[in-house]
């Protein structure tokens, strides 16, 4: 199994809609591990780690 890091940047309407929780529950149901967090200027940033396959 092959382990992949990605980088994102999220940009539209994703701050006060629950996007990062929503990011993070389905994160832990895939397997993932990382971090989400909000910016100053209105995007979400992730850092997510896990198996290619999810």
């Amino acid at each position: 199994m092959s382990i992949e890091h990605r980088t994102l940047q999220v940009h539209g309407r994703v701050q006060g809609v629950f996007y990062r929780q929503s990011t993070q529950q389905e994160a832990s149901r895939l397997g993932l591990t990382g971090t989400v967090r909000n910016n100053e200027d209105g995007t979400v940033s992730i850092e997510a780690e896990g198996s290619a396959e999810a």
